[in-house]
């Protein structure tokens, strides 16, 4: 099966996103990540791999293949 660049990968993005989310939460919160956000936060990112590993089945690169 032929790979993809990782900037096709939903796997990619959505872990880059969830990298930006808790910056966005630390810097508005004094430096600080809330109580209820380092409870939940892991759990969420973790869920959201376990689901796009069952949908997402192609493997990427990141420089072009030869």
């Amino acid at each position: 099966m032929p790979s993809k660049s990782f900037l096709a990968s939903k796997t990619v993005w959505f872990n880059f996103a969830a990298v930006v989310v808790a910056a966005i939460v630390k810097s508005a919160n004094d430096g600080e990540f809330p109580p209820a956000f380092q409870a939940y936060a892991p759990a969420v990112v973790t869920v959201g791999n376990i689901i796009l590993r069952f949908v997402t089945h192609q493997a990427i690169h990141v420089a072009s293949p030869r």
